[in-house]
């Protein structure tokens, strides 16, 4: 059976790397949130220039900028809920950290107290 501290560092590895799968999600989802609004703002860009389509069709330029602020604002929802996971995942990981150096500290001093009880025991048994 494995130790407690061991148990624990392996808790707390488990927690660094799910922290690390929901920063790299937020991440991407930052850059979709980002590619949108440079969408954004090349249809808008589109729509104003000379012998553009958007006089013939205006409708159609609307319902993409739409859709892209749409992908945009779902983009930037995901990545809130996902910085959220990063904060819960750090706050566990941090009180892991704290039980898992507790953790240590009690076998650290359980062993010394042990080299100690042993040194003693060595001396009392010399003549």
């Amino acid at each position: 059976m494995t130790s407690r501290t061991q148990r624990l560092k392996q808790l707390l590895d488990l927690q660094e790397r799910l922290k690390a799968v929901h920063e790299t999600r937020r991440a991407g989802h930052l850059a979709a949130a980002a590619a949108s609004a440079r969408e954004i703002d090349e249809i808008m860009a589109r729509r104003s220039d000379e012998g553009s389509l958007a006089d013939l069709f205006p409708d159609v330029y609307s319902r993409f900028v739409d859709r892209a602020v749409d992908r945009k604002r779902n983009e930037e929802e995901a990545a809130a809920r996902e910085a959220r996971e990063v904060a819960i995942q750090t706050v566990r990981a941090n009180a892991t950290t704290r039980e898992w150096r507790l953790a240590k500290s009690m076998d650290d001093r359980r062993e010394e107290e042990r080299d100690a009880l042993e040194i003693v025991e060595r001396k009392l048994r010399q003549p």
